[in-house]
């Protein structure tokens, strides 16, 4: 369970690249870096992984 994947997105003059690393690991630890207007979203992505990923080290950034 080792993967990685990125992304970028353009829209309004605006450039939000996302980024996902998981690690294999017998529990969940999940890491989620936001610029801080967005940490309000920070429950609801914990909430999204953790409905789809029961294990690993996972790594989660959104920069814009």
């Amino acid at each position: 369970m080792t993967g990685y994947a990125s992304s970028s997105v353009q829209a309004e003059g605006l450039l939000v690249d996302l980024e996902l690393k998981s690690v294999n690991s017998k529990s969940l630890d999940i890491k989620i870096y936001l610029p801080e207007y967005l940490s309000v979203l920070e429950s609801e992505l914990r909430q999204l992984i953790l409905k789809n990923i029961s294990r690993g080290s996972i790594l989660f950034k959104i920069k814009v």
